[in-house]
């Protein structure tokens, strides 16, 4: 008895279930079309509206990436502050090592003109010491016999000279 009852729970169960079901469809389908457009309109709408934010969305990312790229290469390309202080040290730095390098030639300059004179003061003494050399040995070149001839004459009267000087003192 106890199964049967279960069994007429079960199949009630089953019918009620069908009932429930049937209610709901014809409920369902009493809703006509005219009831449900406002709800598809607005349905419809929105996915509109969602494509169009999408859509939206695509055109400012590609904006935004142009606006980056554009960035970068104005960054590269055009001068900015920070760019402008660095030249300026690089030019004063530049400016330091340029007074440096003019002192630098300054006494290198003038080295070069103290020795310059230093050679060309001694080239005049040597130019002078030669040029009395040549005249002495064209001198001699050409009075040679003279030269000759007067040594000879010197010699002989310091020779004679000396007897004559003992012949004073003894005398």
């Amino acid at each position: 008895m106890k199964g049967e009852e279960d069994i007429l729970k079960l199949i009630s169960g089953i019918f009620g279930s069908i009932l429930i079901l049937m209610i709901a469809i014809s409920a369902f389908n009493s809703l006509n079309e005219a009831q449900c457009q406002p709800y598809k309109d607005t349905i419809a709408k929105r996915d509109i509206d969602i494509s169009g934010l999408n859509q939206t969305i695509v055109e400012t990312n590609n904006l935004l990436d142009q606006c980056r790229n554009e960035y970068n290469r104005l960054i590269t390309e055009n001068i900015s502050k920070r760019d402008i202080e660095e030249i300026k040290g690089y030019y004063n730095l530049t400016q330091i090592q340029i007074g440096s390098l003019e002192q630098k030639f300054e006494t290198v300059s003038n080295n070069y003109n103290t020795i310059y004179m230093v050679i060309l003061n001694q080239y005049q003494i040597s130019f002078v010491i030669n040029l009395f050399f040549v005249l002495d040995l064209f001198s001699i070149a050409v009075f040679k016999n003279e030269i000759i001839f007067f040594a000879l004459r010197k010699v002989k009267k310091r020779i004679k000279k000396p007897k004559n000087v003992h012949a004073k003192k003894g005398g």
